[in-house]
């Protein structure tokens, strides 16, 4: 089953290893989209890896005052006239889960693929998570990314 151009096994069945990522003081929402391509041996694009990734603390996100303000998330109600705004400062103070899970959601692909990853993202505002019996791998994150340009 070895693909001799790419390098790769495919993951099928029992060879993919599911591991958990706990991300602690997420600043920067572009590292958990880059933990679902996260290279293993058995990496294909259009195969689920398996990795699950729990995210703490979602409600000290670095966010500037002025993106707070002006950027906005709609939703509709499928209703005529139901389309409803909410400022990403208010989303955030209401719940920061739901930001950080729907940045991610943009930067999966827009298929079923996409939707079973974003199953395994679990988000949580405070220090504490209940997956600990899953020894998940700690990754701790800086600012550094935002400066080297």
């Amino acid at each position: 089953n070895f693909d001799a151009d790419t390098g790769t096994v495919p993951a099928k069945g029992p060879m993919s290893v599911e591991r958990h990522f706990l991300l602690d003081h997420l600043r920067r929402l572009f590292w958990t989209g880059r933990l679902y391509v996260d290279p293993k041996p058995t990496f294909a694009p259009n195969v689920d890896g398996g990795d699950h990734v729990i995210v703490v603390n979602a409600s000290h996100l670095d966010i500037s005052l002025r993106k707070s303000a002006d950027k906005l998330y709609y939703r509709h109600s499928g209703y005529p006239g139901g389309i409803r705004s909410e400022s990403l400062g208010h989303l955030l103070s209401r719940s920061p889960e739901r930001v950080i899970k729907l940045a991610v959601r943009g930067m999966l692909p827009k298929t079923r693929l996409g939707r079973a990853q974003l199953k395994k993202l679990r988000v949580y505002s405070g220090p504490t998570h209940p997956h600990a019996a899953q020894e998940p791998q700690t990754r701790v994150l800086t600012n550094a990314s935002r400066n080297a340009k």
